[in-house]
């Protein structure tokens, strides 16, 4: 922040690059801490199943949580920090930005449950699906203002369904955001429920093999 702030200024008019770049960089973050602590969940809690009663849902659901409380924790000060140094925050639509971090949540925990099955059948492919989340980072928006790329380069990013999280959020979070035309929620939401259905389906039919090594 403070070395973007510097270089950029403010980018976005009547929006602050610091806050600009805070509502897009923490929720990125926290999906995508969500989606690999998830991929090593089951390696890196092995030894709690041998008790009978835990499964690799109680793990992936307490390491979910886990991450919500620490990225939430995260946002708050991050937000009390720029309002010290004097940045003006107004969040104009407080449960809409709430409620999109939960489908966030949702899409990071449905991505997550797939890439555990994909880790544990090919362990293998877990170093590339961690470089994989550094070009989503770069296309999803969170580093620079979408509206100032060209028409036929937006297009493009509407495949991306993080794209839209980020301008949406951006919406809700910053007071007087240009959101751009191509942004749906539709978009965002659709992806999580196939995600998520997908996650589960293959979690229940690998659940007992991820166990047993």
């Amino acid at each position: 922040m403070v070395i973007f702030g510097t270089l950029r200024g403010r980018v976005v008019p009547g929006v602050e690059f610091p806050v600009f770049l805070l509502a897009g960089i923490v929720p990125y973050i926290m999906f995508r801490s969500i989606a690999t602590r998830l991929m090593e969940g089951v390696d890196a809690n092995m030894g709690l199943f041998n008790y009978r009663h835990i499964k690799p849902m109680d793990v992936f659901l307490s390491r979910s949580l886990l991450e919500v409380v620490l990225y939430t924790l995260v946002l708050v000060a991050m937000v009390v920090g720029l309002i010290w140094f004097g940045y003006r925050i107004v969040v104009p639509d407080p449960l809409g930005f709430l409620m999109l971090l939960g489908v966030l949540v949702a899409m990071a925990f449905g991505l997550g449950l797939v890439l555990s099955v994909l880790a544990d059948y090919s362990p293998e492919a877990k170093p590339i699906i961690r470089m994989l989340f550094l070009p989503l980072y770069f296309v999803s928006g969170v580093l620079f203002p979408v509206s100032m790329l060209p028409q036929e380069y937006r297009e493009w990013l509407t495949w991306n369904p993080l794209f839209h999280a980020v301008e949406l959020l951006r919406e809700a979070f910053l007071s007087g955001y240009p959101v751009v035309a191509e942004a749906s929620l539709r978009h965002f939401l659709e992806p999580t429920l196939v995600v998520c259905f997908l996650g589960m389906a293959l979690y229940r039919l690998r659940r007992l093999d991820m166990v047993t090594r």
